[in-house]
């Protein structure tokens, strides 16, 4: 995805999200460019410092939802102390405007459709960011490289194989995964593995869709891909 600077307003992102959210199943399906994101996190910040209300990121509750995804996507530690400033201001705010802007974000992924995967820890900043760290998942340009990790496990116990190839995880992923917890790691793990052993049964995308309801666009795509070049490797060996 490419954002042209004509159209880098926020109020213009959050309608151009609006329209991109309806062909994706997790935030990171949007594919967001290292470039935008920043540029997006910019904008974020200017909103931030010069809210005087407390309902002044209801409108743009998309443009956070897809900059906190891609915090965690694109998170660097030269680009830390932007981050970190970024969350500050929010955590500056008073407990009720904190307590509102999180009921409204997770709400976000209701309005339009997004699973929230039913986290509850208790905790509504926790519950947040679990949420987050799922649309993240699996970065676009490491699935390929999951899938050689997984392929030999794809039958072996979601935490065992979690366990096994751990110290072998590609640098994003690896941080995406930190956040998560025991449950969360070994559902991503096992949902993993079931598209690869689905994968060897059909390369339909159509199919692997429908059997897969609540699983990233890109991920599916990239398995069957994945997948072909397997077989095609097999066939000329």
């Amino acid at each position: 995805m490419g954002i042209q600077e004509p159209r880098f307003d926020l109020h213009e992102m959050q309608m151009y999200f609006e329209q991109e959210i309806q062909n994706v199943r997790t935030l990171s399906d949007l594919e967001l460019s290292e470039n935008d994101y920043r540029r997006l996190g910019i904008k974020l910040k200017s909103l931030f410092a010069f809210a005087n209300n407390s309902n002044f990121a209801d409108d743009f509750m998309l443009c956070i939802a897809v900059y906190w995804t891609y915090n965690f996507i694109y998170w660097d530690e030269k680009y830390a102390k932007f981050n970190s400033e970024l969350f500050q201001m929010f955590e500056e705010l008073s407990q009720y405007t904190q307590r509102h802007q999180l009921d409204m974000f997770l709400e976000c992924f209701h309005d339009f459709g997004l699973n929230g995967y039913q986290i509850d820890t208790g905790d509504l900043m926790k519950n947040c960011e679990l949420t987050v760290v799922r649309h993240a998942g699996i970065p676009f340009d490491e699935q390929l490289t999951m899938f050689e990790l997984l392929e030999r496990y794809a039958t072996v116990d979601s935490d065992i194989a979690y366990q096994t190839v751990a110290p072998f995880l590609p640098k994003k992923t690896r941080h995406i995964m930190s956040f998560m917890d025991k449950q969360m790691k070994e559902a991503v793990i096992e949902e993993l593995q079931q598209l690869l052993q689905a994968t060897v049964h059909t390369h339909s995308k159509k199919e692997l869709l429908s059997e897969f309801p609540n699983m990233s666009v890109s991920l599916i795509s990239h398995c069957i891909y994945w997948r072909e070049s397997q077989t095609l490797k097999m066939v000329t060996i």
